[in-house]
């Protein structure tokens, strides 16, 4: 075992030292000119080597809301030493993540990269038509590691490829089936308290929610704070679709469109009965108090880690290791047939998870450098480094040769959950790299989620849709288009759920769909996915 890490450091760093012989290759970088032209405003970058070829690059990445600090982070400090880059960081809290970002683009004044800022692909080709962002195609030969992963799956290059045919962020992706299905928990401690068996229907479910309500769940003596079912706001609709048909192309990141297999066309989820049929059902929850009445107001994902960790919730959708020291109590619960009698869970994620985990400022003095600083991510050894840190300090093998957490992250003594005991020594995700089910040692492959991996897998979608690219105009008037259907969809599906708006009102709520321009918004649509089919 020994000698297999010694090959794997050599390899590693082979691999730097070889991407490091590349560096200069192109004349933009040899002279310092921007690669591409269209950009009449200056960057900030202030990229520098010293002597011994280390370099300085500014950077503005994602700050995990669970504790971590780039600014001050035990593991870029390490990776460092090992890139010869050092990287002045700007956090950006997720709360005022699209603000920042925006203000930054808009002003000009660019870092040399950007990470974890989640670009969508209407930003992506935005401001990559403006010249404002590097076009990382143009230097995939300093990223030998990415480059292979797109030779093996021809799927990644279709989603990351913008239609004006340049690439201009890398990814975040989730290979395995572990990572990319979010599934449902229930609290086995409270089923034994009642002696109550898993449900096999939804109406099973909801009695077993009414239950976990009236018959002291908990067993602590307080009949009434029990929550038998909580999610966080975003986790909401993912969810419960899979319950009543909807998001058949995958519920997380399509919550607007999916595809009809009756009428083989796309479908416009909003406004589709089933879509009713999933409110009336939320207002009874709602109503009845089986579903956490806080659940619009839950933005974070601390919010859900302050109840799960209490003893005071059910049924949960969220990550096992939220959950703390009762992460064990919460089991994966069996899937039961949703409204209309059919088993489906269409809860899972593309392998393109996040497309734009990455990007460059068109004005950095060293892009070779930028792609093979990110490169190392998708390597075997930067996946290891990714997703567990640094052996002997957040992981360690076992008797079997496994990687496993040291005992600091997982039994913390500060009471920290997993993910906020890593967050203090490492932050690199959400950036590029890979979670896979082979590295990642976390909430999706905690035994809990393995174990009930074999309740869902056989029900997911054949295809799950990664998001659909638009054109520089097409991208202009979709955009403005699906800022206002979404907020109207928001703002309406949280009133029909709460009951601030009356489901009778259902048939004006349709109808001012038109008044929104859907039939143009479903024209682009049609446009994307015709583009992402023919791929």
């Amino acid at each position: 075992m020994k000698m297999k890490r010694c090959l794997a450091v050599l390899t590693a760093l082979c691999l730097i030292l070889t991407g490091l012989c590349g560096c200069g290759r192109k004349q933009a970088a040899e002279t310092g000119a921007a690669p591409t032209a269209g950009s009449a405003q200056e960057s900030t970058s202030s990229t520098r080597a010293a002597d011994d070829g280390k370099i300085t690059m500014t950077g503005l990445a994602w700050a995990s809301p669970q504790g971590g600090d780039n600014t001050d982070c035990y593991g870029w400090d390490e990776y460092e030493k090992i890139s010869n880059v050092h990287m002045e960081w700007e956090n950006v809290p997720n709360d005022i993540l699209a603000e920042r970002k925006s203000t930054v683009m808009a002003s000009g004044s660019l870092p040399d990269i950007m990470y974890g800022l989640s670009f969508s692909n209407s930003e992506l080709i935005r401001y990559g038509s403006q010249g404002l962002l590097l076009p990382l195609d143009e230097y995939l030969e300093n990223a030998p590691n990415f480059s292979s992963l797109l030779e093996q799956y021809p799927q990644i290059r279709q989603a990351i490829t913008m239609p004006d045919g340049h690439i201009y962020s890398l990814p975040f992706l989730k290979m395995g089936d572990n990572v990319r299905l979010m599934e449902m928990y229930v609290n086995q401690d409270w089923l034994n308290n009642l002696g109550m068996d898993y449900p096999e229907t939804l109406d099973e479910f909801t009695d077993m929610l009414t239950a976990f309500r009236d018959q002291d769940a908990n067993g602590n003596g307080d009949p009434s704070d029990e929550i038998p079912l909580s999610f966080r706001k975003s986790h909401l609709l993912p969810t419960v679709m899979s319950f009543f048909g909807l998001g058949n192309r995958g519920s997380v990141n399509q919550t607007l469109v999916d595809y009809n297999e009756k009428d083989n066309a796309l479908r416009f989820i909003p406004s589709a009965s089933e879509y009713k049929d999933m409110l009336e059902y939320l207002h009874m929850l709602y109503e009845e108090k089986l579903l956490d009445n806080e659940v619009f107001t839950m933005s974070s994902s601390r919010d859900i880690v302050a109840k799960l960790t209490q003893d005071i919730v059910g049924v949960h959708a969220d990550y096992t290791t939220n959950a703390g020291n009762l992460q064990d109590k919460f089991l994966a619960l069996p899937l039961f047939t949703n409204a209309y009698g059919e088993k489906t869970w269409n809860r899972v994620l593309p392998m393109v998870d996040g497309i734009g985990a990455f990007v460059v400022s068109a004005k950095t003095e060293h892009p070779e450098r930028a792609l093979q600083w990110a490169d190392y991510f998708y390597s075997v050894e930067g996946q290891i480094m990714y997703n567990m840190g640094f052996e002997g300090v957040t992981y360690e093998y076992d008797e079997n040769g496994e990687l496993t957490y040291t005992q600091e992250l997982l039994n913390n003594p500060d009471g920290l959950t997993l993910t906020q005991a890593r967050a203090q020594y490492i932050s690199f995700q959400s950036g590029p790299g890979i979670m896979s089910d082979e590295y990642f040692k976390g909430a999706e492959t905690y035994h809990t989620a393995v174990e009930g991996l074999p309740y869902y897998i056989d029900y997911i979608p054949k295809d799950v849709w990664s998001s659909f690219n638009y054109t520089y105009d097409e991208n202009e008037e979709i955009t403005a288009l699906q800022t206002d259907i979404q907020s109207y969809v928001d703002e309406m599906t949280a009133a029909f759920i709460t009951g601030t708006r009356p489901l009778e009102e259902w048939d004006a709520y349709v109808a001012e769909f038109e008044n929104l321009r859907l039939d143009e918004f479903m024209g682009y649509v049609q446009k994307g996915y015709e583009r992402y089919s023919a791929d």
